[in-house]
């Protein structure tokens, strides 16, 4: 779908089922979503977006220009609206306070042997490793690996090929209720944050939440 238009995404998205339909909206990139949204008709942006679930759709939300973001809620329906909004609401939780600048990085073509040297070498102080992320030219996330993927693989192989580019995300306004569900639904001990073009700003760990999840029960 990241290779098409969006005119053949909207028409692909409406023969699917509601449920299927969702889950490639949630799994396309943030960066693909919010150019989607951005050129899509605010209606059919609203359409769209009554098939995603709510965190995924604030997400999608925050990423585009406030004006837009008004008139798509405009054509939602009411309980969508309402629920949306008020989710909305929370991002001025600021998560920039509490997330970690101690993550690794490396290059497509890294090989195995050289990532493994590299955490010798880089993360001596680190007190947290769950995943190491990829970079390309531009400094973009492009994928993400954990340890276990690492070790799995010979020493000459770049890490290119086993990477995960299907990558769960958060911005900066993600409020934190939002990462804690993405979190807990995925199975991750940690997200990697980034700006609209897609540079990795840090990580928000489980223990950064943990305080959060503390407080609410």
């Amino acid at each position: 779908l990241e290779k098409t238009n969006e005119r053949n995404v909207y028409k692909f998205l409406r023969i699917l089922d509601k449920k299927f339909a969702a889950e490639v909206i949630g799994n396309l990139n943030i960066n693909y979503q919010r150019e989607l949204f951005l050129h899509f008709e605010p209606e059919k942006s609203a359409n769209m977006l009554e098939l995603v679930n709510d965190e995924e759709a604030v997400d999608i939300l925050l990423a585009i220009p406030k004006k837009r973001r008004e008139e798509i809620i405009s054509f939602l329906k009411e309980q969508k609206k309402i629920s949306l909004t008020q989710l909305m609401s929370l991002s001025r939780t600021p998560i920039g306070k509490i997330i970690s600048s101690e993550y690794l990085s490396v290059a497509p073509t890294t090989t195995v042997h050289e990532v493994i040297e590299k955490i010798k070498k880089d993360t001596t102080e680190f007190s947290f490793l769950a995943a190491i992320y990829v970079l390309n030219n531009q400094k973009q996330l492009v994928g993400v690996f954990n340890l276990h993927d690492l070790i799995m693989h010979d020493r000459e192989t770049p890490v290119y090929k086993f990477m995960v580019q299907n990558i769960m995300e958060i911005r900066l306004t993600t409020p934190i209720e939002i990462a804690i569900k993405k979190m807990l639904r995925y199975h991750l001990p940690a997200l990697p944050v980034v700006d609209n073009e897609k540079h990795i700003i840090g990580m928000l760990t489980f223990d950064h939440v943990a305080p959060f999840i503390y407080k609410k029960f």
